[in-house]
């Protein structure tokens, strides 16, 4: 019987399994087999109670007689070594062995969890993590590893009860609180993510990566949380050390230049949509290009944008150390962050100016607060209100635009809802996090004023943006969710919006032009800042300034306005796509612009024009 367990449940792809059995319980209620197998897959898949209902006791001892087992000896040995030389797949066998044996052993539990994870099987692996945290409630290490990849399975909400464990069991540990914090702002809770950065950063006021996540959630937050922005910037910059002085640029005439960007979204994200354009018209005979992913993570996107490139180096598993003694082995004369303080940036390795000049862009539209970074690209309009003090780069102003966008495709313009019947719907398909609680009020004067309206919402599992809604007078039934999809469908689900409605302070930017590109202009909030003008930009170079608001009772009245005469967004509808092909994809442009912005950079530094930071 182990045999013909192990061979149905070996290789840990549940579902067909799962099938089968309730297929032959349907004929069969008492097949005790099926019953059994039903019950480990449940156990396995984190629905711990069902499982323990469907274990077959006979079948338990039937096992127990047919193998003297050595549960606690050399199947744990076997699996180590296995896993230590990366035959994952034969490791996970043998876990499974044990498990069979022996359903709620921890040790087989966590470590057929970390092969899976390992093999980017993740769904399946918090399976095991549930199962394990409920025979190890106490165990902060099991519910911190479970929390973190819900996090990363993009369930937030999923990931709090066990991040909360965490910390509250050990509450010195300052990842727990790191991690608990993303889970929080992911999660659209500012105010309680903020406290759990605070408090991760003093148990680990050395740590980078706590610094990072810091500062970029305290620019999700309302401008009422982001008072130390300042104080966390100057931190970043003290944890670097001042910039080393500028390397010579070893350029001979007639040399290629040696452009390296760097990031960690080399894959179906945001930032490929805005770096495919540069590296589709890259002057190839006087640009050299490099590509450096911090990110394991591959996807046909990844595989695609290799094509573009001279040169493709993994980086994931180097140190600041190493990636500066690759980009230097290179000869990079440009070093381009496109990460700025998201996960998986290098900024401590670009804070040992591996190349004689640095820019970042694309990323964040934020400064780094990285004194070796040279530059960041942005334009008048961004940059029109000035910047913050803290802010270290120097401007690189461009004159189309601080990106450029690769659309997504010829999918099909759907006529405007309202235009066909049905309810006036308002959509905001951006990231929760960017959805502030001041956010969700505006929204929700603008329903209490367009009555019979609707609003559509990307939905994360148990975020609490439809009940806060609901909180302020807002019937459920016209606030409508959507899960997360793959980018064709979540285009498709623009076919359900009359308007887009911006967040503020932190602006979308890749969903503007998506929104736009699908015939739906957002309404937005002008701000003073880069991040929170960056829709603004996008509307005010297609000459669709009559959507910028500039305060909150503007937006409101804009977006009621529209709501009482869309006859104007039923016109523009059709015609988005041409104003946004026309401002924001001109892709051969942008690159010939940054290519000048570079022979110029590069030559101010041969000549000692250039300075390393901007002060």
């Amino acid at each position: 019987m182990l045999r013909q367990l192990e061979d149905i449940l070996g290789n840990c792809r549940f579902e067909p399994v799962r099938l089968a059995c309730e297929a032959a319980l349907q004929k069969d209620p008492e097949a005790g087999l099926s019953r059994h197998i039903l019950g480990l897959i449940e156990l396995w898949s984190g629905r711990i109670q069902e499982g323990r209902q469907l274990l077959c006791p006979a079948i338990t001892q039937t096992l127990e007689l047919e193998v003297q087992n050595d549960k606690n000896g050399s199947m744990a040995v076997d699996a180590a070594r296995l896993r230590a030389v990366g035959h994952l797949d034969q490791a996970i066998a043998i876990w499974m062995r044990r498990l069979i044996l022996s359903p709620f052993d921890p040790e087989g539990l966590a470590g057929i969890a970390e092969c899976l994870q390992l093999l980017g099987r993740l769904a399946e692996a918090v399976g095991f993590m549930k199962a394990l945290c409920s025979v190890r409630p106490e165990d902060a290490q099991a519910a911190y590893n479970l929390g973190a990849a819900l996090l990363r399975n993009r369930e937030p909400g999923e990931a709090l009860p066990f991040l909360h464990r965490a910390a509250h069991l050990l509450p010195g540990w300052g990842a727990a609180w790191m991690c608990l914090a993303m889970a929080l702002l992911q999660n659209s809770q500012h105010a309680q993510a903020v406290q759990a950065l605070n408090i991760s950063r003093l148990l680990a006021p050395e740590d980078l990566v706590s610094l990072s996540q810091q500062i970029l959630c305290l620019h999700y937050c309302p401008e009422t949380l982001q008072k130390d922005l300042p104080d966390a910037y100057a931190q970043c910059a003290a944890l670097l050390g001042p910039p080393p002085a500028p390397a010579d640029v070893a350029l001979t005439p007639g040399q290629r230049i040696r452009i390296g960007y760097v990031s960690g979204d080399l894959r179906e994200h945001p930032v490929s949509f805005f770096l495919e354009p540069l590296l589709l018209h890259h002057d190839r005979e006087a640009f050299e290009i490099f590509a450096y992913s911090t990110n394991p993570k591959v996807d046909s996107t990844t595989e695609r944008l290799r094509t573009m490139v001279s040169h493709w180096r993994e980086i994931f598993y180097f140190s600041a150390e190493a990636f500066v003694d690759q980009v230097r082995r290179d000869g990079i004369h440009v070093l381009v962050d496109l990460s700025g303080h998201t996960p998986m940036n290098q900024l401590r390795a670009f804070a040992k100016r591996p190349a004689p000049v640095q820019v970042t862009m694309i990323g964040t539209m934020l400064s780094t607060g990285v004194g070796a970074i040279d530059y960041r690209v942005t334009d008048a309009f961004m940059d029109a209100e000035g910047v913050p003090a803290h802010w270290t780069e120097r401007a690189m102003l461009f004159n189309t635009g601080p990106v450029v966008f690769q659309p997504p495709g010829d999918f099909e313009i759907a006529p405007s809802p309202v235009s066909k019947g049905r309810p006036f719907t308002f959509g905001s398909l951006n990231d929760p996090a960017k959805v502030t609680d001041d956010n969700l009020a505006v929204w929700a004067h603008i329903l209490r004023r367009t009555l019979g309206s609707r609003i559509l919402l990307v939905r994360r599992p148990m975020n609490p943006m439809k009940q806060k809604l609901e909180s302020m007078g807002i019937a459920g039934d016209r606030i409508l969710e959507r899960d997360y999809q793959p980018l064709p469908d979540f285009l498709k689900m623009l076919a359900e919006v009359d308007l887009a409605l911006d967040p503020f302070p932190y602006n979308g930017l890749t969903v503007t032009l998506q929104s736009c590109w699908m015939g739906v202009p957002p309404v937005t909030l002008l701000g003073k800042t880069p991040p929170s003008r960056a829709a603004a930009m996008v509307l005010a170079r297609m000459g669709l300034n009559g959507f910028i608001a500039e305060n909150q009772g503007s937006y409101i009245d804009k977006a009621v306005a529209f709501f009482q005469d869309p006859s104007a967004l039923v016109a523009l509808r059709p015609r988005m796509r041409e104003l946004t092909q026309a401002a924001w994809c001109q892709g051969e442009a942008y690159t010939r612009e940054f290519e000048d912005n570079l022979v110029k950079a590069l030559a101010e530094r041969q000549s000692g024009e250039g300075r390393g930071h901007s002060g």
